[in-house]
């Protein structure tokens, strides 16, 4: 699980970077994984972009639900 955000520190990085409501925002997801094959160790990276899909106000804070971009065959 990644930290969270607060509204205001979204806010913030907003007005840094002079954007506006207009603005489209993409979201990236990277995991790395670590494998040991054979004695030797590799380092997988698999990055997907992702689409949002929902926001829920909760006790705890806001959820934001995101799904996976699917990809095109050629």
């Amino acid at each position: 699980m990644i930290s969270g955000m607060t509204v205001g520190l979204l806010k913030e990085i907003l007005i840094k970077h002079n954007l506006s409501d207009d603005d489209v925002i993409d979201f990236c997801f990277t995991f790395t994984s670590t494998k040991h094959l054979r004695g030797q160790r590799y380092h997988h990276t698999e990055s997907r972009e992702m689409e949002f899909d929902q926001i829920y106000k909760r006790e705890f804070g806001i959820l934001m639900d995101f799904i996976p971009t699917k990809l095109e065959e050629s």
